[in-house]
C-alpha cells in the first residue's frame, strides 16, 4: 500500500516535522545549557594544580551535544530540502520514539493516567513525524534509495546503542 501526498501537502509535512525537531534540539540545547551553568554539575573538578573530569559526566554531554547538533542541524537542512536533512531527521526521530516508548512503558507501569496521556500524545506526534518522512513520495523527493535507508538505520543503531549504552 503507498500513500499518495500532493506537493504542497507533503512540503507542509517536512515543515511539520523540520519545526518539530527545531523546537525538540532547541528544548534539548536549553536544558543542557542550564545543566551545565547549575551548581549540581560535577563535569570538572579543580584541585590545587590538577584539572580532572568525570568520564560519565563527560559522555553525558557528549550524547546531548550530538542529539541536540543532529536535531537543529537536522531540521535546518531538512527546511532546505537536502538529502542529509532527511537522513538526520529520521536518525533522531527515531531515537527520540525509542526515548518516548521507554516514557511511556513507565507511565503504563505506575499507572498514572496523565503520564500515560501525555507520554502518548507525545509518541504520537513523534511517530507521525516519522511517518511523513517515511512516504513514498517525500523519499522520492529527497532521492532515498535502499543505501540511504541502510546507512540511516545502521546511525540510528550506532547512536541508540551509544546513547543507552556508553556510560
Amino acid at each position: 500500500m503507498t500513500i499518495e501526498i500532493k506537493d504542497q501537502q507533503g512540503r507542509t509535512y517536512e515543515r511539520f516535522t523540520a519545526s518539530l525537531l527545531l523546537v525538540a534540539g532547541i528544548a534539548y540545547l536549553a536544558l543542557w545549557v542550564i545543566s551545565i551553568f547549575s551548581e549540581t554539575s560535577s563535569f570538572v573538578h579543580f584541585d590545587n594544580d590538577k584539572i580532572s573530569l568525570n568520564r560519565s559526566d563527560l559522555l553525558a554531554h557528549l550524547r546531548t551535544l550530538i542529539i541536540v547538533v543532529l536535531s537543529i542541524g537536522g531540521s535546518v537542512l531538512l527546511f532546505r530540502r537536502q538529502r542529509a536533512g532527511w537522513l538526520m531527521s529520521t536518525v533522531v526521530l527515531i531515537l527520540f520514539l525509542v526515548i518516548c516508548s521507554g516514557g511511556m512503558y513507565q507511565a503504563v507501569k505506575l499507572n498514572e493516567a496523565p503520564l500515560i496521556a501525555a507520554a502518548g500524545f507525545a509518541w504520537f506526534i513523534l511517530f507521525l513525524s516519522l511517518l511523513f518522512l517515511m512516504v513514498a513520495a517525500t523519499r522520492r523527493k529527497f532521492r532515498i534509495g535502499s543505501s540511504i535507508l541502510l546507512t540511516t538505520l545502521l546511525l540510528s543503531a550506532c547512536l541508540g546503542l551509544f546513547y543507552f549504552f556508553v556510560q
